[in-house]
């Protein structure tokens, strides 16, 4: 697979928001993250997904699996600070999907920063935190007995 350079993402997230569409940038956690994820916002992206080594898409060779990123917190962390840093945090939305497998998963994912969360390997069951005086949560309706951890 040929690396995006960012004038060709900037060209991608321009034309997908000409189409009205939603544009949703999937970074691994690595070192640099934080840079990478202010020239993704700065293009216009509306979430920044941050994942970690812990998993993937099924679309990822297992070596790159196994020998690429590291964990999500720490990704999330530095992404989260560095749009801090630069008046950029509010203009995305900050999506971890590192293998949230308990309830203190999201809750160390929230305090490090993140708005969003998925759980599962596709990514379609998510939660979202509202940042404010009170941490609100909306949660996706599932099952009870799928509720057990949380």
């Amino acid at each position: 697979m040929t690396p995006i350079r960012s004038r060709n993402l900037a060209q991608l997230i321009h034309d997908a928001k000409a189409a009205r569409v939603r544009v949703i940038v999937k970074l691994v956690s690595s070192e640099g993250i934080g840079t990478i994820a202010v020239g993704v916002a700065k293009a216009g992206a509306d979430v920044i997904n941050i994942a970690g080594n812990s998993g993937g898409t099924g679309a990822a060779a297992v070596t790159s699996l196994k020998n690429t990123g590291r964990a999500a917190e720490i990704g999330l962390a530095e992404v989260h600070q560095a749009l801090c840093v630069n008046g950029l945090r509010d203009k995305v939305i900050l999506r971890c999907s590192g293998a949230h497998q308990m309830a203190s998963d999201v809750i160390k994912s929230c305090l490090l920063g993140a708005d969003s969360f998925e759980f599962g390997t596709d990514g379609s069951d998510d939660a979202q935190v509202r940042h404010g005086e009170k941490l609100q949560c909306q949660m996706p309706r599932w099952p009870d007995d799928q509720l057990g951890g949380f």
